[in-house]
């Protein structure tokens, strides 16, 4: 069985006193069950043990208050030093409550009253001693370690007491604070500190932590801050809930942050204008809802999914003809929208001198090929509709099919055909005619009418599932069908926002 030493300075004059201390702990050494070894060294004088406690090292120490050259709890006081290194327990020939809590204050672990304890109690208050010392001190080390980790902290950071009194400020608080001195900031308690806001101690008494911006004028502080601005601070504030009660609070400056946030809102203001600015421009380019014409009715609907969009729709007539050229740029918003300004203004500088469908695509793909940059592209469908001779011509370049439809037939007419891009060489588009019957209605639309996902299965609905949407209301108007699809989608996709331009036109001829 392993044999513990410890070490004890018992420091007392009276040597009856002494001798008794020494017998008591040589009958617990002989009655313990875990064997210790006691070495004890004795001291007459506060003076002598002072001197010896700086060469020797104990477990613990036994202190009379009453000694030769000392008395009462100045006795205490000539050691501190010593006693926030090892454990001590007072020994006085008076029970004295209020003296007994002082020491405690002064670092005492324990107050025991001559005459009134024996051998196992005092056994049990030096263990006690021991244990309480060891961890009032691993938590003072904690402490300090962590007040150095606060020290480093480039985010300004105060410790308060549970009395609301500043214990310590680190140097990146200070100096955010413009004051040169801790003593100025102790001045103000925790309830009256320039970060504190009106609501937040009451909230931290109900929360255990708030946090807040604060907006603080140092001009109004010059008896504690030597600086001479406004500046903005994120508060965070924790209760501390451990033995060590207290508050900590975690200041950082967000006065840059506060400006940049307020450029950006100013330049993301000046955005919206322009963008509100640009989808009014883009909506009176747009063909009219309904063009009603002595032998036939175009309509139109155009859905942009942001503020202003990529597809692009132009109804021009020469002499009795109709060019119909539909567009759409990948992707949508402010570059797509560009882009269709750009396509409107090369399309109406070369239809000049123009009569077929192929011709006018192959125009515009040459234009247009100096302005797209990698990673962009544009599909188009190219129509020519005759509706005195009621012939459909049309070219596509990647453009989704059309559908010609009656009250009797639904067909879906487009090949497979490559779109325009700067990396695409060769052209293989789908340039054919269409014969139209007395009552045929050409419904054309872009991708977003059909690339979207179904939210059950997660599948795309495609060209088809809209060819089946047209069968089902072949009795409705052309502007009741196109609602009807729309109604229909928005529900399928399980959303009222399309994640795509929608673009749709509808020729009808009368009777």
């Amino acid at each position: 069985m392993e044999i513990r030493e410890m070490h004890i300075a018992i420091v007392e004059d009276n040597p009856h006193d002494a001798f008794q201390l020494k017998q008591m702990l040589q009958d617990s050494q002989r009655n313990s069950y875990s064997p210790v070894f006691f070495q004890i060294q004795e001291y007459f004088s506060i003076e002598d043990a002072a001197c010896d406690l700086a060469e020797r090292s104990f477990d613990v120490i036994l202190l009379d208050l009453m000694l030769p050259d000392s008395h009462g709890l100045d006795t205490l006081r000539r050691i501190t030093g010593y006693v926030d290194k090892i454990p001590t327990i007072l020994l006085t020939g008076l029970s004295d409550d209020r003296i007994a809590m002082e020491a405690v204050k002064l670092g005492a672990q324990d107050f025991l009253v001559k005459g009134q304890f024996n051998e196992n109690m005092l056994l049990r208050s030096i263990s006690y001693a021991m244990e309480r010392h060891k961890l009032v001190r691993e938590s003072k080390e904690n402490e300090a370690r962590l007040k150095s980790i606060y020290s480093q902290s480039p985010m300004g950071i105060a410790l308060y007491e549970a009395d609301g009194t500043l214990d310590f400020a680190n140097d990146a608080l200070l100096k955010s604070f413009g004051i040169d001195n801790i003593k100025k900031l102790r001045a103000y308690p925790l309830n009256d500190a320039p970060f504190i806001d009106a609501d937040s101690l009451e909230s931290i008494d109900r929360e255990g932590s708030v946090k807040y911006e604060k907006r603080i004028d140092f001009c109004k502080l010059n008896t504690l801050s030597q600086n001479d601005c406004v500046n903005f601070y994120s508060v965070v504030i924790h209760k501390i809930q451990t033995e060590q009660a207290g508050f900590l609070v975690i200041l950082q400056d967000i006065t840059e942050q506060r400006e940049v946030q307020n450029r950006l809102r100013a330049y993301n203001e000046k955005i919206k204008t322009e963008l509100r600015f640009a989808a009014r421009l883009q909506q009176s380019l747009e063909p009219p809802d309904m063009i009603d014409e002595e032998n036939y009715r175009i309509y139109t609907r155009y859905i942009p999914c942001e503020e202003i969009g990529g597809d692009y729709l132009e109804i021009i007539n020469v002499d009795s003809l109709i060019f119909i050229i539909s567009g759409d740029v990948s992707g949508h918003g402010l570059i797509a929208a560009l882009f269709t300004f750009l396509l409107r203004g090369i399309i109406k500088t070369i239809l000049a001198g123009v009569i077929d469908t192929q011709s006018l695509l192959e125009k515009v793909a040459v234009e247009i090929q100096d302005y797209l940059i990698e990673g962009y592209f544009i599909t188009m469908s190219v129509m020519l509709i005759d509706p005195d001779e009621k012939i459909l011509y049309y070219t596509r370049a990647g453009h989704p099919p059309f559908i010609v439809y009656n009250d009797k037939n639904v067909e879906v007419i487009g090949k497979k055909s490559s779109f325009i891009s700067p990396i695409i060489t060769k052209r293989h588009w789908d340039t054919e005619e269409v014969k139209l019957k007395p009552n045929d209605k050409v419904f054309l639309f872009t991708d977003g009418l059909f690339e979207i996902q179904d939210a059950k299965n997660g599948s795309l609905l495609g060209v088809n599932y809209i060819r089946d949407l047209v069968s089902e209301n072949l009795n409705l108007s052309p502007p009741e069908m196109v609602e009807a699809i729309i109604t229909d989608l928005r529900d399928k996709s399980g959303s009222s926002v399309f994640e795509d331009d929608i673009s749709t036109f509808i020729f009808e001829q009368k009777e």
